[in-house]
């Protein structure tokens, strides 16, 4: 083949390439090959890839390779399998040109052009000002846990709607947001060390509909914020009717363990006969347990 174009004979190695588990070391004139006119099935994996690889790494394998050898990176997904990746810059190689037009849609297009301006936004408004550079810190850094000395945090509690607004940002829990998805929970954390009080009622809302990891660390904020939200959560636990937000309230409860007011307030509540055979019960008998 004199020059390099994508035509049929490329789309059907594209194809058996990525239908195909194959050791990337194998020499390329062993490649599987089938004749057809369709590009097979894109596995999902392949598609978060390139999504990642064109919104974190500046569309580089070689960048994101590094970067998912180190194990425990920030940005690491728990559906991106390093081995996948590799696979990926093998047959991009091995095509001679870029794979990520031809797997991913326009919208996803237009989701990699967001992700780009906001990284883009937030860097430009950090350059000249401090507090912003904070903010930016907050959402960008790469490190297990973050560290802010008594003058940073002091700038940051300036500002608590920044943070408030952050926490309940659905763009920036998107895993192409800048941060990897991860910025809200950066910012609830530092909501619960600073113990801002004007955030109880965002964290709650927040609380209703949070699962797993979330939810655990708002419960932690939450319980930092102070005794009125002990008292609160008691308050609540006895209105009815029950709902699943009761559950979560009683693991807001179990926060302020071994304030012997958790106790005594889960005591009070086992003696409704509804809550004794509602889900609530084992949580309030922990409770009382401990």
């Amino acid at each position: 083949m004199d020059s390099f174009k994508f035509d049929d004979v490329q789309k059907d190695l594209f194809s058996a390439l990525l239908s195909q588990s194959y050791d990337i070391e194998t020499e390329e004139e062993d490649l599987p090959f089938e004749t057809g006119d369709s590009f097979g099935v894109i596995e999902e994996e392949d598609r978060r890839i390139l999504l990642h690889r064109e919104s974190h790494f500046g569309g580089s394998f070689p960048v994101m390779l590094e970067y998912y050898e180190r194990g425990d990176a920030r940005g690491i997904h728990d559906e991106i399998s390093l081995s996948r990746i590799a696979f990926l810059a093998d047959v991009e190689k091995r095509l001679g040109r870029d794979i990520a037009p031809l797997i991913l849609s326009g919208a996803d297009a237009e989701k990699i052009a967001w992700s780009k301006k906001m990284y883009g936004d937030i860097q430009k408004t950090a350059q000249d000002n401090p507090q912003a550079s904070l903010y930016s810190t907050l959402i960008l850094h790469e490190e297990e846990e973050l560290q802010f000395t008594d003058k940073e945090l002091m700038m940051l509690a300036q500002k608590p709607s920044i943070l408030i607004m952050l926490a309940s940002s659905d763009e920036f829990r998107d895993e192409l947001a800048p941060g990897y998805g991860k910025a809200p929970f950066e910012a609830i954390r530092l909501i619960g060390r600073l113990k801002i009080k004007d955030a109880k009622e965002p964290l709650l809302r927040l609380l209703s509909i949070a699962e797993g990891e979330e939810e655990e660390e708002l419960l932690i904020a939450l319980s930092s914020l102070g005794d009125e939200l002990l008292e609160q959560a008691c308050s609540f636990l006895s209105s009815k009717p029950l709902t699943p937000f009761h559950e979560k309230m009683a693991l807001l409860l179990l926060q302020f363990l071994p304030d012997p007011r958790v106790a005594v307030c889960a005591a009070k509540l086992l003696l409704d006969k509804e809550i004794q055979s509602s889900p609530l019960a084992k949580w309030l008998q922990l409770a009382i347990a401990e």
